[in-house]
């Protein structure tokens, strides 16, 4: 047997028998296989039996069912492409398997013992794993399984979490000084924390009065399998305006008296860290300016705050008391004597004071009392004054004043003769 082993291609292949030694010169016929005469063609090892037929048949007899000893039809090794159609995956949480697929072959077959890695377990976590496999012809019989194949990549992603964000200590009052959003997790499909949060795309804690737009990052715990959702909305974060304290002092009675001038009441203004002045707000003050003696009830003032602090407004009472004029007779009131008390007066015997720059007042009264009617014993004046008795000059207003009456002035009668 010259030509074993033969592989099997799908066709009927004959053995080769050869004359290795012989006495007499021959040929070899009837070739059969474990006793058949039909050429094999599937894979076995058959037992090969032939016959030599001498040259010399006149002389020789043939011999028959010769033994040629073995003839081995062996398995073909096809050849097979694979590959996994479902790559990339995204991580789940659960293991996944890649579908590997025949994408060109010798002969019909099927898929098995796929390994990632090496390894026969479906893969979980977020990797790119290489894929090999086993090709397994449908006819085994006459073909070679073909194993560890190459089957390329299966790539498992990292997941997209979903996650929902809140500002949960909004509104706080403006403080002066940087105040943060606590942001939380107010729902998310997998645990997580909140970190790198913006007001209106800034990482800068916010100080002054405003409502800000907060976003911030959830950031899984598990950053090998699921991806950080970044710049996600988390509402508003609101600081609001402080409340200043402002203090409106008015002009009161008696402490303020009709001098002529304007009077204001007076204001201060302090913010929440004890700054002071345009930097909190101004005030206006305006109708509580007031020049002459009254009672001023509700005179209104408002507090105009900068960006972080609140508009305020109120009233005051503010008051100015009038001048307390003195009144005293002056010049010595002198007439003869004629039996009675009654003293003749004139604007020049009365003195006023104290009055106000050019303001003045002229008295009208002309009649006193002296304190006697004897000569010897008059030596005072005292007159009565009503209101009506002052006639206001010099742009005197006379709510402004008040009179009180001084006490007798001297005065004489002179004694007359004849």
């Amino acid at each position: 047997m010259t030509n074993s082993p033969a592989t099997f291609n799908g066709s009927p292949q004959a053995a080769t028998v050869s004359i290795t030694a012989s006495s007499v010169p021959g040929a070899v016929a009837n070739v059969q296989y474990n006793g058949s005469g039909t050429v094999p063609t599937n894979v076995v090892t058959y037992t090969v039996t032939a016959d030599f037929l001498p040259t010399d048949t006149a002389n020789y007899d043939s011999l028959t069912n010769q033994s040629a000893g073995s003839f081995a039809i062996q398995k073909a090794t096809p050849t097979a492409t694979l590959s996994v159609t479902n790559s990339p995956v995204t991580f789940s949480g659960s293991p996944q398997a890649a579908i590997v697929s025949i994408s060109a072959s010798s002969v019909p077959g099927s898929v098995a013992n796929v390994k990632y890695n090496g390894s026969g377990t479906a893969p979980t976590n977020v990797a790119t794993y290489a894929v090999t496999a086993d090709f397994v012809p449908t006819d085994t019989a006459n073909y070679n399984t073909l194993t560890n194949q190459s089957a390329g990549s299966f790539e498992i992603q990292k997941a997209t979490p979903t996650a929902t964000l809140s500002v949960t200590n909004s509104p706080v009052p403006y403080s002066g000084l940087p105040q943060g959003a606590i942001v939380s997790i107010s729902a998310s499909s997998t645990s997580g924390t909140v970190a790198n949060v913006k007001y209106n795309g800034s990482s800068t804690v916010p100080t002054n009065a405003a409502t800000y737009a907060v976003t911030a990052d959830f950031v899984p715990s598990d950053t090998a399998n699921y991806n950080t959702l970044t710049n996600q909305s988390a509402g508003s974060f609101v600081i609001d305006k402080a409340n200043a304290t402002v203090t409106v002092t008015p002009y009161t009675c008696p402490t303020t008296t009709y001098n002529g001038l304007s009077h204001t009441a007076t204001y201060s203004i302090t913010g929440v860290n004890g700054e002071t002045g345009a930097t909190v707000g101004t005030v206006d003050v305006t109708d509580t300016i007031h020049t002459h003696a009254n009672i001023y009830n509700g005179d209104r003032w408002t507090f105009t705050g900068t960006a972080n602090y609140n508009d305020q407004s109120g009233t005051v009472d503010d008051c100015i008391s009038p001048v307390t004029l003195t009144a005293s007779i002056i010049n010595d009131p002198t007439r003869q004597y004629n039996g009675d008390t009654t003293a003749t007066l004139a604007p020049g015997n009365f003195s006023l004071t104290p009055q106000v720059g050019s303001e003045s007042f002229t008295v009208t009264q002309t009649v006193g009392a002296y304190n006697s009617k004897d000569v010897l014993e008059a030596n005072t004046v005292s007159a009565g004054l009503a209101p009506g008795d002052f006639t206001p000059t010099g742009g005197a207003v006379a709510s402004n004043y008040t009179c009180r009456q001084q006490r007798a002035a001297p005065g004489t009668l002179a004694q007359r003769w004849g």
